[in-house]
């Protein structure tokens, strides 16, 4: 309590990081505080709960240490930067965020600084390679976007570029895949619709 005569009286002490913690966040709808940590991990306390000590949601995923964190104007999405030269992007609405992250690569150095814009429509990188980099946020922009521009959906490759192992699946439902993806992987069933 900042209030109080000696605000160092009594604070809460959050343990779970297995190394140091190298940066930390408010969310702006005061959800959650975040800490991110040299042990490659961000841990999401709830200051809220009546036991804000306890155990943290952990968001694994990168394979550096964590430089930077930021949340979106709304609440929805922290932005993390690392060492491994990736930002992360996670929907804290999933049900499970730690399960899932957008991954935005592109720089050669660590990223060093992670920021959203006033209106979260744009997140930007800095990175030790000396460059930033703004990146499009609203995603049904993006997947108009992505969709109209080739006239097909992703190629195996492109897929694999940006979704790893995860299951191929067609994200413009009315354009055919791209070469290298499964032929069979826009073709709905009797009765399915498409979700981009």
């Amino acid at each position: 309590d900042l209030t109080a005569a000696d605000p160092s009286a009594e604070p809460k002490v959050l343990r779970g990081q297995e190394d140091i913690i190298t940066t930390v966040a408010f969310s702006p709808d005061r959800r959650w505080f975040a800490t991110g940590s040299n042990d490659s991990t961000v841990r999401l306390w709830d200051p809220a709960a009546a036991d804000s000590t306890a155990e943290p949601k952990v968001l694994r995923g990168h394979k550096d240490y964590i430089t930077a964190l930021a949340f979106s104007p709304d609440g929805r999405w922290l932005a993390t930067g690392s060492a491994d030269s990736t930002a992360r992007l996670w929907d804290l609405t999933a049900a499970a965020p730690s399960t899932e992250s957008r991954v935005l690569r592109g720089h050669d150095g660590g990223i060093i600084s992670v920021a959203f814009s006033p209106d979260g429509r744009w997140l930007a990188t800095g990175s030790a390679d000396a460059t930033a980099r703004l990146w499009r946020l609203k995603v049904d922009e993006l997947v108009g976007l992505a969709c109209s521009l080739p006239g097909r959906n992703l190629t195996g490759e492109e897929w694999r570029s940006y979704f790893g192992n995860d299951a191929y699946r067609c994200t413009c439902p009315d354009l055919p895949p791209g070469a290298g993806a499964p032929a069979d992987a826009c073709q709905l069933a009797p009765g399915e619709t498409a979700e981009p």
